[in-house]
């Protein structure tokens, strides 16, 4: 029954979705110093995912300086020949905190929360600059006058191993989870690229199939998975496009997974990390994107073309009764909306058929629970949106 309405209701892609999903889970893996066709060849199991789901043909990185990227990825900060704000911040880092905005204010303004999970950082807040395999530079959080100036934000950065598959496990899942490798894992080390690659995907392989089969990822999750690469080689490809060949950081990988997110899907649209910082905004409903991705088309082709808007509860909804009002809207660029499915902690509780709007008492006893809603349009098209309740008295 699980997978029963999508069977049923599936038909062909259309060929330009024009809408984004809304997510309250958006997870970023960020990897080190290769080639998108590197990437394709050398991981198999990543690999694989984007070819199951939706990757670029024609992703760029803009500039050479692993930093740089991962800055460009949570303040809009456009690197401009190897620097950014004002030769503060280089492929190593910032002088000084970054002090304009970013991803962190803005989650914070909306209520929102975030979480990142770093491979071989000693504890939790770690604002040090490398420990073993751990590199600073490959973490754009500290660097942030948001996070610098406070240990609450600092305490939103912990070890990869002891705490991401708890924090699954328990439903502890920010709305915005950054998850790095280290320097043996994240493909940055060893020199050859075959090997790096290989001990990348294994790290990969073994740690997100979790992801992929949590709730976030099934039917009536709202999950939505982009994996990159900082930059591409660095002493043979400087490109910026298939057009320019200098002046940025080179062809790199970028996919997207999720349930909202199409189906063996290619895009030849040319992107770069702004749009992806553009399509995170878009996704978690930011008021404001930083920088420039402020200007930057988002990721919406990415998506399927149905967007589904929970408006009530909202999320992390305080309820005092056995039964949650559940209410929801959706729209579609192939027309109407045919059916509804409601799930709950992840099980299939009601389908419905109808309108651009659906209404709907849920049982919420004791606890913490996730309600996830999925609709359908009339070509099968079919958008997430997914949000928490809980019950404490």
């Amino acid at each position: 029954m699980k997978y029963l309405l999508p069977l049923l209701l599936a038909l062909s892609l259309p060929a330009v979705p024009a809408v984004a999903q809304q997510s309250n889970h958006v997870f970023i893996v960020m990897l080190e110093n290769r080639s998108d066709s590197e990437a394709m060849k050398y991981m198999p199991y990543l690999s694989g995912l984007a070819n199951q789901y939706s990757r670029s043909l024609q992703a760029y990185s803009p500039s050479h300086g692993s930093f740089l990227a991962y800055l460009e990825l949570a303040t809009g900060a456009a690197p401009q020949g190897g620097e950014a704000d004002n030769n503060n911040c280089n492929g190593d880092g910032c002088n000084l905190p970054y002090t304009k905005d970013n991803v962190v204010r803005e989650l914070a303004t909306m209520g929102k929360t975030w979480r990142g999970y770093f491979q071989s950082m000693p504890s939790p807040g770690y604002m040090g600059y490398e420990y073993g395999d751990y590199v600073r530079r490959h973490n754009p959080f500290p660097f942030l006058s948001d996070v610098v100036n406070s240990y609450s934000q600092q305490q939103n950065m912990v070890p990869w191993t002891s705490n991401f598959a708890k924090d699954l496990a328990a439903n502890n899942v920010a709305n915005y989870t950054w998850l790095v490798p280290d320097l043996s894992h994240d493909g940055h080390n060893p020199a050859d690229t075959q090997t790096a690659l290989h001990n990348a995907d294994v790290y990969l392989s073994q740690q997100l199939p979790a992801l992929m089969q949590s709730k976030y990822f099934q039917p009536g999750g709202d999950g939505v998975l982009l994996v990159t690469f900082d930059e591409s080689d660095l002493s043979g490809d400087n490109s910026c496009s298939q057009y320019q060949q200098q002046g940025c950081g080179g062809h790199i990988f970028f996919a997207a997974m999720g349930p909202g997110v199409r189906r063996a899907y290619q895009s030849s649209t040319h992107m770069m990390q702004n749009n992806m910082l553009r399509g995170t905004c878009d996704m978690l409903a930011l008021k404001a994107c930083p920088g420039d991705g402020n200007s930057a088309p988002g990721l919406a082709e990415f998506f399927n073309t149905v967007s589904v808007t929970i408006t009530s509860p909202y999320d992390y909804f305080p309820n005092s009764g056995p039964y949650t009002n559940l209410t929801a809207t959706a729209q579609s660029t192939n027309g109407g909306i045919s059916a509804w499915a409601v799930y709950v902690d992840g099980s299939l509780y009601r389908v419905l058929r109808g309108s651009s709007t659906m209404q709907l008492w849920v049982p919420t006893p004791f606890g913490l629970h996730t309600i996830g809603v999925n609709a359908w349009d009339v070509k099968g098209q079919v958008g997430a949106s997914m949000v928490h309740v809980t019950r404490t008295y």
